[in-house]
């Protein structure tokens, strides 16, 4: 039986409420409103070529940069995948990234700092493909334990493919120039490796897709050629920074940054690294780095009910670290917690942001809110006839 596809929240336009200043107001609506083109930025261009779940909208993004001065320092304490790093390298400010997802960072890193060769990793992944037709003894053979949701010739191709990937970059566990391009080509086969296992695995709405060898290959080598492109694309523009850290402590200096724009974890709604565990493991980061950094996750929906004491820290951190004058733009859905007492309680992310923003000499200047549905009946009962909303909201530091 197939599954119920659910809708995004960028691709819902609800009922809109505004506030504050009644021109920057008007120009956050316009920022918001996406219409059925604009979504083609998710499955086109430059954000295309690896999917991560929860994204902030990249034309958000590119909007919200537009808003800059010339020259402005933006960061982002809840990078992810890097769509605001991206965005802002085509604008050609200076970027800085944090999270706590170590799969989202290498992810982020691999789209920003200096790439691999193009043309080496066309080459290489094609190689790659041709040796894996050869079955081997490999210490990836591990990776199948526990593991059903593949059919056996698609997991036997995937640890084939991983293992020529690390024959291919046996270079890469040094410090010199040589080692830093042999990592930066592991990365960039790894992460054209790793949209496959979600492709091929089975899904509570779909089987395991059964496809030949042959097919698996074929589509690591259009998944390299998609980088390989990518990295072209963006060979023009200035690098940014990615680092793997907690929003609760920032690794930047107080007042060094001009804007922030960020979309921190919707409150109960997603487990970012969690839904991640699977290709953490491919990726070759270690089950314990993995766990801690899942334990350290704001908002988990499987985690205790902390989202607003957590985020009251990152908002003292925001504020730190920008500059006075500078401007915070923020992203951010309604969600729940779920507590063992109180049963489902619904979490207004306005309202605890706003608060704490205010006690941090973040002055909200203007807010568009959208209402959006529920994606579960906690939810619902949760908020009552109150709706659930997503927010764009913008601060300036006095």
């Amino acid at each position: 039986m197939q599954g119920r596809r659910r809708t995004p929240l960028p691709q819902t336009q609800g009922l809109e409420t505004r506030t504050g200043d009644p021109v920057l107001s008007q120009r956050l609506s316009d920022i918001f409103h996406l219409d059925e083109e604009d979504n083609q930025e998710l499955i086109d261009g430059i954000h295309a070529v690896h999917p991560y779940p929860g994204r902030m909208h990249p034309l958000w993004a590119r909007r919200l940069l537009a808003e800059l001065p010339e020259g402005a320092s933006v960061v982002d304490p809840f990078c992810g995948a890097g769509t605001v790093l991206v965005e802002a390298r085509v604008a050609g400010l200076h970027a800085r990234g944090n999270d706590i997802n170590p799969v989202a960072v290498r992810l982020a890193r691999l789209r920003v700092i200096p790439p691999p060769d193009p043309d080496r990793l066309r080459v290489v992944a094609r190689d790659c493909a041709a040796g894996s037709v050869k079955r081997r003894e490999t210490p990836f053979s591990a990776l199948a334990q526990g593991e059903k949701d593949f059919a056996p010739h698609v997991l036997a191709t995937l640890i084939a493919l991983r293992d020529e990937i690390e024959g291919a970059t046996r270079g890469a566990s040094g410090t010199g120039p040589q080692a830093v391009a042999a990592q930066r080509l592991r990365e960039g086969l790894i992460f054209s490796l790793s949209p496959l296992l979600d492709k091929f695995s089975a899904r509570s709405d779909r089987a395991a897709s059964k496809v030949s060898p042959e097919t698996v290959c074929k589509h690591f080598v259009e998944r390299a050629d998609r980088w390989a492109t990518y990295f072209e694309a963006m060979a023009t523009y200035r690098y940014a920074e990615a680092e793997f850290g907690d929003a609760r402590w920032l690794p930047w200096k107080p007042g060094t940054a001009d804007a922030i724009i960020t979309s921190p974890p919707y409150p109960g709604v997603f487990d970012y690294v969690a839904s991640q565990a699977r290709r953490a493991k491919w990726l070759g980061e270690t089950t314990e780095l993995v766990t801690a950094s899942e334990k350290k996750e704001i908002g988990r929906r499987s985690g205790p009910p902390l989202w607003a004491d957590d985020m009251v820290i990152a908002v003292k951190q925001m504020a730190r670290t920008l500059k006075p004058g500078g401007i915070l733009f923020m992203v951010v859905g309604d969600g729940v917690a779920r507590d063992g007492n109180a049963g489902n309680v619904a979490i207004f992310a306005d309202d605890v942001l706003v608060n704490e923003g205010e006690r941090q000499g973040l002055a909200l200047t203007a807010m568009v809110s959208q209402t959006r549905p529920h994606f579960h009946r906690h939810s619902a009962d949760a908020f009552g006839n109150r709706p659930r909303q997503e927010h764009l909201m913008a601060f300036r530091k006095v």
